[in-house]
């Protein structure tokens, strides 16, 4: 069976496995908030439900449960600004890797001189295609 994940793309480059990384731990704080939030909003309803409370005395869960959830939007935007970072690092990296290998190397080491063009837009292509792979269907798998 086939990995969703390609391990030569991700081994080639150190900036991939950072952000891997922290998309695996904001994925972990995620997971923690959303249990936290479950747990506030059960005792919530649990307290108004058999106690017949007011809001004022469940105040303080209310706030705790208000942090929570910005707490929650700030790891999900954090997530979203790392994933749109962290693939714009490793499509920089990549184009850089295919600049040196496509100009800057010995001219008998280069492409034949009238592919050259064709080569660099067919690589920066396929390079742009790369950004919703690691700024999103990676990250989200990282997450699971």
């Amino acid at each position: 069976m086939a990995s969703p994940v390609d391990r030569r793309l991700i081994g080639e480059s150190r900036v991939a496995r950072t952000h891997l990384a922290l998309a695996g731990a904001l994925g972990v704080i995620s997971a923690a908030l959303i249990l936290a939030q479950a747990g506030l909003l059960a005792d919530i309803l649990a307290r108004a439900a058999m106690h017949h409370t007011t809001l004022l005395a469940l105040e303080s869960q209310l706030i705790a449960l208000a942090a929570v959830l910005f707490a929650r939007a700030l790891v999900s935007g954090g997530f979203e600004l790392s994933g749109r970072w962290g693939a714009f690092r490793v499509m920089s990296e990549l184009r850089g890797r295919l600049v040196r290998r496509l100009l800057l190397e010995t001219p008998e080491q280069r492409p034949q001189a009238g592919r050259t063009g064709e080569l660099a837009g067919t690589a920066v292509q396929g390079v742009d295609a790369l950004e919703s792979y690691f700024a999103g269907y990676l990250a989200l798998l990282s997450w699971m």
